[in-house]
């Protein structure tokens, strides 16, 4: 079952146009007065090194369809709010 839904996602993102320039864009556009991630990349990092890291994005995984594996882990932690 989960080897069958990650065949559709990657077919899905195969579908998808993504240019390292639309990364590009969207990296230098970060607030670099945000905390970093679990990760530990700053955003003053990923906005010094956004044309390596765009190529990377695009050439290594979008086009491939092949994503990391630690791109599939997350931590999510639900915010409950009054109402």
């Amino acid at each position: 079952m989960i080897i069958a839904h990650w065949t559709m996602v990657c077919e899905k993102l195969r579908s998808f146009v993504i240019s390292p320039d639309m990364v590009r864009v969207k990296l230098i556009k970060l607030n670099m007065n945000k905390a970093p991630g679990v990760d530990f990349i700053g955003t003053r990092m990923l906005i010094e090194l956004s044309d390596e890291i765009s190529h990377i994005v695009v050439s290594k995984s979008l086009n491939s369809g092949d994503i990391p594996q630690d791109w599939r882990l997350a931590n999510i932690t639900p915010i409950f709010k009054k109402g």
